[in-house]
């Protein structure tokens, strides 16, 4: 579970609290039923409660971080938050069997010099049982920033597979001609 707890002092500096917290809940679904409703026992507390999404709410495939705050009489106020991941299985085809990847590449963090995004980066490309598309392929160009790759794979009875990995180039500091790096004073 994930549990921040940030305290914002109101009038008389107590701290508001929660109660039946939601655990970090995993879904799976059936391909295709994205989105889809998730629910849980909603926290209560001693103040007033405000949530980023409410149980029931609608959830897509993926991660979503639902937070929530209670709020005091004395305008104290706790943040708290909890994730919500959602994963599709399969599409069933006429046989209903997974097709598979081989060599599925791991995440990927590169640092470029300064200047040369957008870069080209390369991998060594799945290989499935099956027909593989990408959304983008080993040697394209990638910019400075996280970017999700993601493959799928389709077998002759019309299942199909997807994954996915990140791509993450981080940009050093620009070199001048002695290649130091500039400092700042009284920031």
């Amino acid at each position: 579970m994930i549990h921040q707890g940030t305290i914002y002092p109101g009038t008389d500096g107590t701290r508001p609290s929660f109660f039946n917290w939601p655990s970090n809940i995993d879904v799976t679904v059936p391909f295709g039923s994205s989105p889809t409703t998730v629910s849980w026992t909603e926290p209560i507390g001693v103040a007033s409660v405000a949530a980023s999404q409410s149980s029931g709410s609608f959830f897509v495939v993926g991660y979503t971080n639902v937070a929530y705050t209670a709020t005091d009489p004395s305008s104290n106020f706790e943040s708290c938050s909890f994730s919500v991941t959602l994963t599709a299985t399969i599409y069933p085809g006429t046989d209903g069997t997974r097709p598979s990847f081989l060599n599925w590449p791991r995440n990927i963090d590169e640092t470029v010099p300064f200047g040369s995004s957008p870069t080209t980066v390369s991998w060594t490309e799945p290989i499935g049982v099956a027909s593989v598309a990408a959304s983008q392929s080993s040697g394209s160009f990638f910019v400075v920033g996280y970017t999700n790759v993601a493959y799928n794979a389709t077998d002759p009875s019309s299942n199909f597979e997807s994954c996915s990995f990140s791509v993450t180039l981080t940009a050093t500091i620009y070199p001048g001609t002695d290649g130091t790096r500039p400092s700042f004073l009284n920031w």
